[in-house]
């Protein structure tokens, strides 16, 4: 059974031109084509905008559930989504330390579709991750509870490596 179909996802911007080049598999291919484009929709929900600032602490509660979106590091409970903007370019460091749950922390992209860093207990049952990244760059830290049964308060730290 030869399977025929190819299938790429993109995150683009309003406005971005696309260019889409399609091609058999080799010089013998050859027939009938559909492509499709679909509207997925930003795998982020909307991330609380905490700014660029340098050390910095947030804090809250987090609720049992199910989440929906796990790191590769695992976490298959509720989350919360943060934004942070870099205000220069150079490390940094995000941790869950103080947290009272055990937490899985991944940072993505603005766009929440590329995982950056991911973490599961690097420090006893909390998570810390550094990552490098340009002035200006924007990213979604995504913190993570280990279990869906996994709740309490949680404090996520920012600071420069």
């Amino acid at each position: 059974h030869e399977d025929s179909t190819s299938q790429v996802w993109l995150g683009l911007d309003a406005g971005e031109l696309v260019t889409v080049h399609l091609d058999g598999l080799d010089a013998d291919s050859f027939g009938d084509y559909v492509l499709s484009i679909d509207l997925e929709p930003d795998p982020c929900p909307m991330p609380s905008d905490i700014g660029s600032s340098v050390p910095d602490q947030v804090g809250g509660m987090l609720e049992p559930g199910p989440g929906e979106m796990a790191g590769s590091c695992g976490g298959a409970g509720n989350e919360v989504f943060v934004q942070w903007t870099a205000p220069a370019a150079g490390s940094y460091v995000f941790d869950t330390i103080g947290s009272t749950f055990d937490t899985v922390l991944h940072v993505r992209d603005a766009g929440c579709f590329d995982e950056l860093a991911c973490d599961d207990d690097g420090v006893q049952s909390q998570s810390l991750v550094e990552v490098a990244l340009a002035a200006g760059q924007t990213i979604v830290l995504v913190l993570d509870s280990f279990g869906i049964d996994e709740s309490g308060s949680y404090v996520l730290n920012i600071a420069a490596a």
